[in-house]
């Protein structure tokens, strides 16, 4: 009786032999992809950030109405938290701005009574596509 050397192997180990096989030649496939922050974003790697486009903010009933444009490619997104602190006390509204784009932001500052002619600090936290955040600060005039 002749030696065949497929007997060695049972068919289950095989099948698990050749599947692992299949799985090294994908991983190596999608290496330059992965390799390449562009290829995981749209339009390139750019960074996107959302920035106060005026040195006051208007107050409005109990909000404040605070200006801001987002920079970056046009196909991008502007994505994170705009914080307002008046006075000690914090307030923090989520954004969601297109590439370019400029935008009033409402953030709640409860009674604008005697904050007009206050000055706010404010903290814009951009998410980026290949992580981590970017962050913008300004200093804003109540009015």
């Amino acid at each position: 009786m002749a030696f065949d050397s497929r007997q060695v192997l049972s068919y289950s180990a095989r099948i698990r032999l050749a599947l692992a096989g299949f799985a090294a030649l994908i991983s190596l496939a999608a290496l330059p992809a992965l390799a390449s922050a562009e290829a995981l974003v749209p339009g390139g790697n750019s960074e996107m950030s959302l920035v106060f486009s005026a040195e006051s903010a208007h107050l409005v009933g109990s909000s404040a109405l605070v200006p801001v444009k987002c920079l970056g490619s046009g196909n991008g997104l502007c994505n994170g938290t705009v914080t307002l602190t008046v006075k000690g006390a914090k307030h923090k509204v989520p954004f969601a701005l297109v590439g370019g784009s400029a935008q009033t932001l409402e953030v709640p500052v409860g009674s604008a009574g005697g904050l007009s002619g206050a000055t706010a600090v404010a903290v814009a936290r951009t998410q980026q596509a290949v992580g981590g955040y970017s962050r913008a600060t300004g200093v804003l005039h109540l009015h």
